[in-house]
């Protein structure tokens, strides 16, 4: 998991994409536009996730989200979760697939551009956090 590669469709100077995965609430990945903005994560091989954990800044205020997962057979992303709000924490479980691309994509806030603290993958049978791409987490897992 810690080699997945962290990217997103944009990110303003102090709030690259790995800012949403460093393990810090205190930082954020912060676009440079408010809507069709997206975090990406690539991991070298397929996984099986069934939850995503989200934090917000809290200067942010998303209304609308997807989580999406890339289906290697269909070659498409495919909606997993559809969201209205985040918030300080938010967890969205899905049915267990397996996938090698993960992403968040923000369609709409109420003002403003978002923030997005943490985005965490999870896998529960095992408690495995896919998204902690610096080991910060290793002794707080979450699920089973």
């Amino acid at each position: 998991a810690g080699s997945a590669t962290v990217s997103a469709s944009s990110g303003g100077a102090g709030f690259e994409a790995n800012k949403a995965v460093d393990g810090n609430t205190a930082t954020a990945w912060k676009p440079t536009g408010a809507a069709g903005e997206w975090l990406q994560l690539e991991f070298p091989a397929p996984i099986r996730i069934n939850e995503f954990k989200i934090r917000e800044d809290p200067s942010s205020s998303v209304i609308r989200y997807v989580i999406q997962r890339w289906d290697d057979a269909a070659g498409r992303w495919c909606d997993c979760f559809n969201g209205r709000g985040i918030g300080a924490e938010f967890v969205a479980p899905i049915v267990s697939r397996s996938t090698r691309l993960v992403r968040l994509m923000i369609l709409q806030t109420t003002s403003g551009n978002p923030g997005i603290s943490e985005f965490e993958v999870y896998h529960d049978a095992t408690g495995e956090l896919f998204s902690d791409l610096t080991g910060a987490a290793a002794t707080n897992k979450y699920g089973n």
